[in-house]
């Protein structure tokens, strides 16, 4: 990737007028989760043509997931403008309205060019979820095969493929036949994971951050109270937690912030102390710290101005706990739990494709992971006794009011009858839940592994009693 970055930026001392090398440079940078330098070089292609169509359909892509849902919309619209049949706006404006849960708006968008049998990967992408969720799995089954046998698929296409296969065919309770699609979707997604170098991130956690030595460290000088952050394994119940509150009106959703996982990457070289992190937070001045959280209170007051609380609902920041309370000594952390195999079970279901998640693709692995985060879980509630709510998925399922009353308690709420009606908010949700947080809640997800058990006996003997 540096290589090509390098070429690129060669070509553009020669065509720097060619737009077309700006957006291939967004996104390779798009690819690497530098969001922020992608869309640089978004504006400088569209301030050389501001109908440039892949820049166009990019930044949609790039607003979508950032929950910017008018800039968004409105690239795709410009787009539709110039090119009324093209397949990327169409299925990129149609995912948007899924993804707010305007599923019958989306289908109306995308009929014109099922009505013409157009087959294209991104057009399938969103008559899938449309099919999934107004319950015409066949027609969702026929699509896919369609597009994994006559499309020329990349390998990462061919795995969402067979994920999705996967979920259609679990719909219909044909067990077999989608275990079976799942894992030819993870065995195509499958990357390197170095599990001994996890453990032994987490034993460096555990070293920097014990009780004797947290005690010395500089804690930021704040009286700030809005930050909520939502941790646990993906698939615990975070976006659930997360629109639950989002449902209070005095309550913002920021959704998976970066942010956190950005200040410690450059901690090390911002205090340039020889030390990478997480060692180096033992040479954080008071300035320093008071200065990274007034950063992030800067950034929460961007998303609203008038929020008593504001939430980051990204599960793995519970690698950070230990320097999220030298941020925030006050804020509220609640952490989301779920029965460990049905966990585990929902990660290898689901196509995370991004980097930082190599482990999800293979079930010895993320039973290996799932226990690294536990140990790491027990440091900060047991030997650093960080204040945090558990939740756990299975109550709240079986005792929604009860377990919701203890959230906004927790967050020094008022009670709302909102948060019970969680699932009419309209608010774009780009994560792998976005479907699920759209419907009442159900229990269809408890116990859900039982369906496999004849399929996932390494998974339930490598997590023993975890």
């Amino acid at each position: 990737m540096p290589t090509a970055k390098k070429m690129l930026n060669r070509a553009i001392e020669k065509n720097p007028t060619d737009e077309n090398i700006y957006v291939e440079l967004s996104r390779i940078e798009s690819e690497q989760l530098n969001q922020e330098a992608a869309e640089r070089y978004l504006e400088k292609a569209l301030k050389i043509n501001p109908d440039c169509i892949p820049a166009l359909c990019t930044l949609a892509s790039i607003k979508t997931f950032q929950a910017e849902t008018a800039l968004a919309e409105d690239c795709y619209k410009k787009v539709l403008a110039i090119a009324p049949d093209n397949p990327y706006a169409v299925s990129g404006l149609a995912m948007l309205y899924s993804y707010q849960g305007e599923y019958k708006k989306a289908e109306e968008l995308i009929r014109p060019l099922l009505d013409k049998k157009i087959v294209t990967f991104y057009l399938g992408k969103v008559f899938i979820s449309i099919c999934r969720h107004i319950d015409r799995c066949d027609e969702a089954i026929d699509y896919l095969n369609k597009l994994i046998e006559e499309q020329p698929l990349t390998r990462g296409n061919k795995s969402y493929c067979y994920y999705e296969l996967g979920k259609a065919h679990d719909r219909k309770k044909q067990y077999d036949t989608a275990f079976s699609c799942y894992q030819k979707g993870n065995e195509l997604a499958k990357q390197f994971y170095n599990e001994n170098e996890n453990r032994r991130k987490v034993d460096e956690i555990i070293s920097t951050f014990s009780p004797e030595k947290f005690v010395s460290f500089s804690k930021a000088e704040t009286a700030d109270k809005r930050p909520v952050f939502i941790i646990g394994m993906p698939r615990s119940g975070t976006s659930l937690t997360e629109q639950i509150l989002a449902s209070h009106p005095d309550v913002c959703a920021g959704g998976e912030m970066k942010i956190i996982g950005r200040m410690t990457y450059d901690l090390a070289k911002t205090i340039a102390s020889g030390k990478n992190y997480p060692a180096c937070v033992e040479d954080i001045d008071q300035q320093k710290i008071n200065q990274l959280s007034n950063q992030y209170s800067q950034h929460i007051t961007s998303l609203s101005e008038t929020a008593l609380r504001i939430s980051n609902k990204m599960p793995r920041d519970f690698y950070d706990l230990g320097f999220i309370r030298l941020l925030f000594p006050d804020a509220c952390i609640i952490h989301c739990q779920r029965n460990a195999i049905d966990n585990c079970l929902s990660i290898y279901f689901q196509n995370f494709g991004e980097k930082g998640n190599e482990w999800s693709n293979d079930l010895k692995m993320i039973a290996a992971y799932y226990k690294q985060y536990k140990r790491l879980m027990q440091h900060w509630c047991d030997e650093l006794q960080v204040p945090m709510l558990a939740l756990r998925y299975e109550s709240m399922v079986e005792d929604q009011e009860k377990q919701t009353r203890r959230l906004l308690d927790f967050c020094q709420l008022e009670w709302h009858d909102n948060c019970l009606n969680f699932h009419e908010l309209k608010r774009t949700i780009a994560t792998a839940s976005f479907e699920q947080v759209r419907q009442p809640m159900y229990r269809k997800s408890v116990e859900r592994w039982r369906n496999y058990e004849p399929y996932i006996e390494v998974l339930i003997d490598e997590l023993g009693d975890a």
